[in-house]
C-alpha cells in the first residue's frame, strides 16, 4: 500500500481534485468525512461530548450543535483542546478501520489521506510524502465567497486561523499549484501522482506504526 497526506487551506481545491485521484485508480480517506462519521447521532463521541459541554451541545433532533460549539471553542483553548481529543480519537479509529478495509481489498492500493490541518496538527511524518494544493489569499476568499457564500470578513477569519501559506510551502514535500485553471492543476496531479504511484509499497502494520 501506498499512504499520501493532501492537503492545503480551506478553499484551497483539495476536494476538486479527487475525480482526477480516481480516475489514476488512487483511494480517497476524507478526514473531513470521517469527522463527520465520528459525531453522527448514537456514536460514543456525541454521548461524550453531550456529558462535557451539556445537553445545548445536541440539537432538537440529536445531532451535534456545531454553531454553539462553534461559539463555545473558539475563542477557549481548553474548551478546544478537549472536544478534539474526544473527536479526535474518534476520527483515528475511523481512519484506522477505513485502510483496514482497503488493505484486505487490495494490499496494492494507492491511498490518499485528504486531510486539512495535516502541518497544523504535525502529523506529516505519518505519510511517505505529503502534497500542498497551494493558492494565494487573495483568490482563497474569491473562491469561499463565491463557492459558500461566505462574507469576506469571515472567510478572512478562517484563513488566518490556518497556519501561514509560507510555512506550509516550507514543509510540504511537493506542491500543486491551485492558482490558475481546475484543467492546469488536473494536469500537474497526473503528473505528480503518476511518480508517487512508484513509491514502494507498506504493510498496512507499517502505516499505522507511523506516528
Amino acid at each position: 500500500m501506498i499512504w499520501i497526506g493532501l492537503t492545503g487551506g480551506i478553499g484551497a481545491g483539495k476536494s476538486s481534485l479527487g475525480p482526477t485521484l480516481d480516475a489514476m485508480g488512487w483511494a480517497i480517506i476524507d478526514a473531513d468525512e470521517l469527522a463527520r462519521l465520528a459525531v453522527a447521532p448514537g456514536t460514543l463521541a456525541l454521548q461524550k461530548i453531550a456529558e462535557l459541554f451539556g445537553p445545548k451541545a445536541l440539537t432538537p433532533e440529536g445531532f451535534l450543535n456545531r454553531a454553539y460549539l462553534a461559539r463555545l471553542v473558539f475563542t477557549d483553548p481548553k474548551l478546544l483542546a478537549a472536544l478534539e481529543k474526544i473527536t479526535h480519537q474518534e476520527i483515528a479509529l475511523l481512519k484506522q478501520a477505513a485502510l483496514k478495509a482497503l488493505w484486505e481489498k487490495d494490499p496494492e492500493a494507492k491511498v490518499v489521506y485528504l486531510v486539512p490541518l495535516l502541518f497544523e496538527k504535525a502529523m506529516g511524518s505519518q505519510f511517505q510524502t505529503t502534497v500542498l494544493v497551494e493558492v494565494d489569499p487573495e483568490i482563497q476568499i474569491a473562491r469561499l465567497i463565491e463557492s459558500r457564500g461566505m462574507d469576506p470578513q469571515d472567510a478572512l477569519r478562517r484563513i488566518t486561523a490556518q497556519m501561514p501559506l509560507d510555512q506550509k510551502l516550507a514543509l510540504a514535500d511537493h506542491v500543486i499549484d491551485n492558482n490558475h485553471s481546475l484543467e492546469a492543476a488536473q494536469f500537474q496531479v497526473r503528473q505528480l501522482f503518476g511518480e508517487l504511484a512508484k513509491l514502494p509499497h507498506l504493510s498496512l502494520d507499517e502505516i499505522l506504526e507511523r506516528k
